[in-house]
């Protein structure tokens, strides 16, 4: 199922709240790495969602030393979890 309006919009002000800024339609992390669109940030529920970020992050993580720099991209799906790990806490 889908994300609901509010947990939409809960995401979307916890996002805000840990840096990320708008763009045009569009919400964007701090080290702009990834962004997410305002009408649909994703597709699955929000389980999946935590599920899939925490996928990215270890794919992510495993580049280390492979010549570019990991960390403003970890950063911010970091920060993208912890908002996901609170909202299924909620």
């Amino acid at each position: 199922m889908p994300l609901s309006d509010e947990q939409k919009q809960n995401l979307f002000v916890m996002l805000e709240q840990s840096g990320w800024d708008w763009h045009d339609d569009s919400i964007h992390a701090p080290n702009d790495t990834m962004w997410l669109n305002r009408d649909t940030p994703w597709v699955g529920d929000i389980v999946d969602f935590h599920d899939r970020m925490c996928g990215r992050r270890a794919r992510i993580e495993n580049n280390r030393g492979r010549g570019w720099d990991v960390e403003p991209a970890v950063s911010d799906v970091a920060s993208l979890i912890a908002v996901l790990k609170s909202l299924q806490q909620n």
